[in-house]
């Protein structure tokens, strides 16, 4: 449209403009040297919306000045729909390794399609300065949210794409599980988490007063105890005894304290057992592993086997397969000679996963149960203790080595 045709109408109060409207009635303030107030006056405009116009043509933002009108009504879109369709492709494709779209690095890929999209429509050099609540709207169209990703060490990450791997550990799962009730395919793994004496959880604030600061409490100067949680369950779902691991410095290198302690368990039954163990080093022994092969592993496929009447076609007990990680600590001990014999004797076959795969490899990584274990205990310390024995039993057996070394 011509700057004549457009000017002619001296009255725009009751006429909305179009984006490429508003950018002609700027040129013309400029190219006639008027003053905003004078153009206000002369074509019954308010002057804040003008001098908005002016400020964002000046710049040469295309957001405000040239909306593209994709639905036809409503706010203005930023994005046309194929420029929407980028976006969220771009995103799709940026999900794994160090590429994973970051929200400054979807706002820098927000004003390279804006000014592009700029570029098309007539704004050359286009510079683009996008609102949070623009952004925010387009999360919300585009069905993006924000996630925590996990780290991984390069070894891991090259390995779990190493195809080798995946077809190792089918392989190995074919072989030896293809016939086997679920019940009789066996996995563990292990988490570590802190517990804080002094954590309080979350705290109380109200909105919008001091949110530059963040709440404190003073630390009670005491350090909490790590612990290693140790997972063992099979594919249908059975867990066995949990196994809570600490550290005590002042222990000998093969040196183990195991207790057993009633309500310590995963079950939600009263007394579900569960073992307190203490080693040197969380890392554990080869004193702490027999005693898990004999104390936990055996047992528990042992009673699985029985419970379940795991039988094959001609009457013989079902073989059990049992996988872990490949732990330098643990693997070394289920080699020896006394270890592969207990297994035999238990008809346990034993396998280890493809090294620097247990996220997409070990079916505890996976299990709901184990996802659920890991939220719960990693949260243990935000709540009080309500079950008041566990807590009187806890103490106790740590208060008992209170002289000794128990490393945070």
């Amino acid at each position: 449209m011509s700057t004549d045709r457009l000017t002619r109408n001296a009255d725009y109060s009751e006429r909305v403009l179009s984006a490429q409207e508003k950018r002609t009635l700027c040129t013309v303030i400029l190219d006639k040297k008027m003053t905003i107030t004078g153009f206000c006056r002369a074509h019954n405009l308010k002057q804040p919306r003008v001098s908005r116009w002016m400020n964002l043509y000046k710049q040469e933002i295309k957001d405000g000045i040239v909306r593209l009108h994709d639905d036809g009504g409503g706010r203005p879109s930023v994005l046309d729909s194929a420029s929407l369709e980028d976006l969220g492709t771009w995103v799709r494709n940026t999900k794994n390794l160090q590429q994973c779209a970051t929200r400054a690095k979807f706002n820098n890929k927000l004003k390279e399609v804006l000014g592009k999209v700029g570029n098309h429509n007539g704004v050359a050099n286009c510079r683009v300065e996008v609102s949070k609540k623009t952004v925010t709207r387009l999360y919300k169209k585009l069905n993006i949210k924000g996630v925590k990703p996990q780290k991984k060490t390069n070894a891991r990450i090259r390995n779990e794409y190493d195809l080798r791997n995946s077809y190792s550990m089918i392989a190995m799962v074919w072989a030896f599980a293809e016939f086997l009730d679920p019940n009789m395919m066996y996995n563990w793994d292990a988490t570590q988490f802190a517990i804080e004496k002094d954590s309080v959880g979350d705290v109380l604030v109200i909105k919008g007063e001091d949110d530059h600061v963040s709440p404190t409490i003073q630390s009670s100067g005491e350090t909490g105890i790590a612990i290693k949680y140790i997972h063992f369950h099979n594919s249908a779902g059975d867990v066995a005894p949990a196994v809570y691991l600490i550290a005590d410095c002042n222990m000998g290198e093969n040196e183990v304290h195991t207790q057993s302690i009633a309500g310590l368990g995963n079950g939600a039954e009263l007394g579900s057992l569960g073992w307190l163990c203490i080693c040197k080093t969380r890392q554990a022994n080869t004193e702490f592993y027999k005693w898990f092969a004999r104390t936990i592993v055996v047992p528990f496929v042992t009673s699985s086997r029985i419970i379940c009447e795991n039988k094959n076609p001609d009457g013989t007990d079902m073989r059990a397969f049992v996988t872990c990680d490949g732990e330098e600590a643990q693997i070394k001990v289920f080699q020896e000679e006394g270890m592969l014999s207990l297994f035999k004797e238990a008809l346990i076959d034993f396998g280890k996963t493809p090294a620097s795969c247990s996220a997409i490899c070990q079916s505890s990584d996976v299990s709901s149960f184990f996802k659920a274990m890991k939220a719960s205990i990693k949260g243990v310390d935000d709540h009080p203790w309500r079950n008041v024995s566990l807590h009187k039993k806890l103490k106790a057996a740590l208060q008992a080595r209170q002289n000794c070394g128990i490393s945070a």
